[in-house]
């Protein structure tokens, strides 16, 4: 199983196809409303064991909370041959570009899990739960996406899309539009409040309790961390969790 862990930036060690397409000359369909369901998706390669090849991209917005995602990455997603890189974006880049470039530059892999260092694997978790489509019920009952849990995407997809896209849209847009783009017809799996379900683990609290943590990471796939909610208590928790 392949367990590296790569800066963005183009080097010797990424995945560096020899037919890599620069951004600039990245074909746009000739119809000005993208469709997903035209793209043909070549199947990934297969280890010698016969898992699945994924690329994780990491967006970085912390270094320590980076390295943090990646751990509990390596860690928790099974059956899968994994490759996981951080994103770490230029400050004179937007995320669509950093991202573009990426895609269509650097990797070579068709299967490609987006998320974010505010973003943790929890427990043992497949690419395939992670493909379910999510969302979650207002209180006024409008269906709305999930954008706190990772993304399982595919190249050929994002090669078509993210030209389209708004070159300041956060990642939560880039979730809302590759659903819509991809797989609009796709009915999402209803995710219920944090403490009735076991998709996902919010942590928005500046000082949350070590115990309850332990006793909610139990039984939950995903943790997000709100970006301000990175006390000393959660980071104990998750050295103890996710050791180097």
């Amino acid at each position: 199983m392949k367990e590296d862990e790569n800066k963005n930036t183009p080097t010797a060690t990424e995945e560096q196809p020899e037919n890599a397409q620069s951004v600039a000359t990245v074909a746009a369909p000739d119809d000005p409303t993208p469709s997903g369901g035209e793209v043909e998706r070549p199947d990934d390669p297969r280890d010698g064991e016969g898992c699945e090849a994924v690329t994780v991209v990491i967006v970085e917005t912390s270094g320590p909370h980076a390295l943090m995602a990646a751990r509990s990455v390596k860690q928790n997603l099974v059956g899968a041959d994994v490759l996981v890189a951080r994103l770490a974006v230029d400050p004179q880049m937007t995320l669509i570009e950093a991202l573009m470039r990426f895609v269509a530059e650097v990797t070579s892999s068709e299967r490609i899990i987006l998320m974010t260092d505010s973003m943790l694997l929890l427990n043992p978790t497949t690419i395939h739960e992670i493909g379910c489509r999510r969302g979650v019920l207002t209180d006024k009952g409008v269906m709305l996406g999930e954008e706190r849990t990772p993304k399982l995407m595919y190249r050929s997809v994002l090669l078509r899309l993210l030209p389209y896209l708004k070159d300041n849209y956060p990642h939560a847009s880039i979730f809302l539009e590759y659903d819509q783009f991809a797989r609009p017809e796709v009915m999402p799996l209803l995710m219920r409040p944090w403490n009735q379900d076991n998709w996902l683990l919010p942590v928005v609290s500046a000082a949350p309790k070590p115990e309850l943590l332990r006793q909610w990471a139990r039984t939950q796939r995903f943790m997000y961390v709100k970006p301000e909610a990175w006390p000393k208590a959660l980071v104990e928790f998750l050295e103890e969790r996710f050791p180097v």
